[in-house]
C-alpha cells in the first residue's frame, strides 16, 4: 500500500509524508503548533527557510521590503521579515510551482489575468489566494493582541476559532495533485473535480474565521 492512516485518522504515505490532515492534527501541529504550514515537518526535522506571506516576487516588483504592513492591533511589521515556519522543500515546490506560473501571468499584458482564469486556470488563483489567507492568519499567532506589554500576552491568532475549519488537505499534496496527472485521490472525496489542468481531486479547505479585531 502506497498510503497508511494513522491513529488520528490522517494519511500519511510510504515515508511518513502527511498527505492529509485531520481536523485535530491540522490545528494542534499547523495552526497552534510551528511545524511546516505545507507539508507539517517539525521544526529540526529538517531544513526550514520559512515563507513570505505575501509572496517574495510581489515584494520585488512593488519594491515593499523595507515597507510596513499595518497590523489589527495598530503596530506596523516590515513585509520582509513578515513570514511562516515553512521548510525549505515546500518553500521550493510553491515557488516552482505555484509563484512562478502565477508571476508570470500577473507580469504578462494587463488582459492576462484575465485570459488565463477563462481559458479554465482559475483554480491556480484560488489556490494561490487561499495560501496568502492562510499564511496571513497563522501568522497573527505572533502579534499581540495590546501594545500595552504590561497587559496580558494575548495574541492576535488566540481570538481565531481553529476549531471551526471544515476540512483540512495538507497544501503540499494540493500542489502536487494540482500539477500532475499521475497523482491519485487516496480515497478521499473530492468536492472539486476543475476541467483545467491536471484533474484536481482535492478535499475543500474552507475555513471560517471571526473578523480580524481592530485595535
Amino acid at each position: 500500500m502506497v498510503w497508511h492512516r494513522t491513529k488520528d485518522g490522517s494519511i500519511e504515505d510510504h515515508a511518513g509524508k502527511v498527505l492529509f490532515f485531520t481536523k485535530e492534527r491540522f490545528v494542534t501541529d499547523i495552526c497552534l503548533g510551528r511545524c511546516c504550514f505545507i507539508c507539517g515537518a517539525e521544526p529540526g526535522s529538517k531544513p526550514f527557510n520559512d515563507e513570505h506571506v505575501i509572496p517574495e516576487w510581489v515584494l520585488r516588483k512593488f519594491g515593499l521590503f523595507d515597507r510596513a504592513i499595518g497590523l489589527p492591533n495598530g503596530t506596523t511589521v516590515k513585509y520582509g521579515q513578515y513570514k511562516v515556519p515553512c521548510c525549505a522543500e515546500c518553500n521550493a515546490l510553491m515557488g516552482r510551482e505555484i509563484e512562478e506560473r502565477i508571476s508570470r501571468v500577473v507580469n504578462a499584458e494587463p488582459e492576462a489575468v484575465q485570459k488565463h482564469i477563462a481559458a479554465g486556470n482559475g483554480l491556480e488563483f484560488f489556490v494561490w489566494l487561499g495560501l496568502i489567507f492562510l499564511k496571513t492568519h497563522l501568522k497573527d499567532r505572533d502579534f499581540r493582541i495590546d501594545r500595552d506589554l504590561r497587559e496580558p500576552d494575548d495574541k492576535i491568532g488566540d481570538l481565531y476559532d481553529w476549531q471551526g475549519c471544515i476540512t483540512y488537505t495538507a497544501w503540499s499534496d494540493v500542489l502536487s495533485m494540482a500539477l500532475t496527472l499521475k497523482r491519485r485521490c487516496l480515497g478521499l472525496s473530492p468536492h472539486l473535480r476543475p476541467k483545467g489542468r491536471a484533474g484536481l481531486m482535492i478535499s475543500t479547505t474552507a475555513m471560517y474565521f471571526p473578523p480580524r479585531p481592530c485595535c
